[in-house]
């Protein structure tokens, strides 16, 4: 993917180029080589055994390449190192409320308390702030939150405006050209 991304030429030939060397990775590993791009494999080794052929007839090689159809779908996110996955969004939120390796987690459910608060920050967004004030103090969080998520939410608005705005391409295409 780093060689793919540095490659000089437009970003579909090189999400293209990528998608190529992802689908010719099983052959690869089980020994053909007549596919491979010369920074992808410098080393063919006529000594190696060539097992594609026995893994196609028994229809292994089916089940391999289906099993990275996923990667060869979403190609263009590797490429341009996209991620839209609701898990990792919620473990990076996890990891601001924990706060890397400076914490100290033998007190008494101390991680499970920030993986808590953390889900109810990805779940209520920036009304995050008000619900917990409310919560702690049974009355309506001042002016400065106030003011505060009225910032979060505009800003929330403004990326939303921008995404209809200028959208991201999708390629549909799947497996080599």
């Amino acid at each position: 993917m780093i060689y793919r991304r540095q490659q000089e030429c437009d970003t579909e030939k090189q999400i293209e180029n990528l998608k190529k060397d992802i689908y010719n990775c099983p052959k690869h590993v089980f020994g053909d080589h007549s596919s491979c791009d010369s920074y992808f494999c410098n080393s063919h080794k006529d000594d190696e055994e060539n097992y594609v052929p026995e893994m196609i007839e028994c229809g292994l090689m089916d089940d391999l390449q289906s099993c990275g159809a996923r990667l060869l779908h979403n190609g263009h996110s590797l490429m341009l190192n996209m991620t839209n996955n609701a898990a990792e969004t919620y473990n990076s939120v996890v990891s601001k409320f924990v706060g890397g390796k400076r914490q100290n987690f033998s007190i008494k459910n101390s991680y499970s308390k920030r993986c808590q608060a953390a889900s109810l920050s990805y779940n209520k967004k920036e009304q995050y702030y008000s619900s917990v004030h409310k919560a702690v103090t049974l009355r309506s969080p001042g002016k400065f939150i106030k003011s505060y998520m009225a910032r979060l939410s505009q800003s929330r608005e403004k990326r939303k405006v921008r995404r209809q705005l200028f959208p991201t391409k999708k390629t549909e295409k799947i497996g080599p050209s």
